[in-house]
């Protein structure tokens, strides 16, 4: 009988820590990511291109900081940014951040100002037309 009820103990631990270690290890994954997007954010730099020494074709380019990421494709046409297309995009606070591509096309350069409201979601977008940029285009 003795053996039983210790056998239902360490049933009734195990019961109760493995949901707790299974919280607690997604909670620390939560809290790795969550500084791995602030710090990744916050030190975010853009460097300008120059539109006009590109060559044609289309070039594909991502940026992920976990809690956001953007996915381009940018066609350049006689040393203009024609379009871009956002392919992936997981945002934090809204779609709204996507209307930087107007912003990036009228002035040809990814020295704009950032969406109010959607800062880091912007921030995604700039840092994916900018590697795009710096990447090799694809001539199809």
């Amino acid at each position: 009988m003795k053996v039983l009820e210790g056998f239902k103990k360490m049933i009734i631990v195990i019961a109760i820590a493995v949901p707790f270690l299974i919280v607690l290890s997604l909670v620390t994954k939560y809290f790795t990511d969550l500084a791995f997007y602030r710090d990744s954010m916050e030190n975010i730099t853009i460097d300008n291109v120059n539109f006009k020494t590109l060559r044609d074709g289309k070039y594909s380019g991502t940026y992920d900081a976990i809690m956001v990421s953007a996915s381009v494709i940018v066609k350049v046409t006689g040393g203009k940014v024609v379009t871009i297309d956002v392919t992936k995009n997981k945002y934090e606070k809204g779609i709204s951040a996507i209307s930087i591509v107007k912003r990036i096309i009228d002035s040809q350069s990814l020295n704009v100002e950032l969406v109010t409201g959607a800062k880091e979601d912007s921030k995604a977008i700039l840092k994916a037309v900018e590697k795009a940029l710096r990447s090799e285009p694809s001539t199809n």
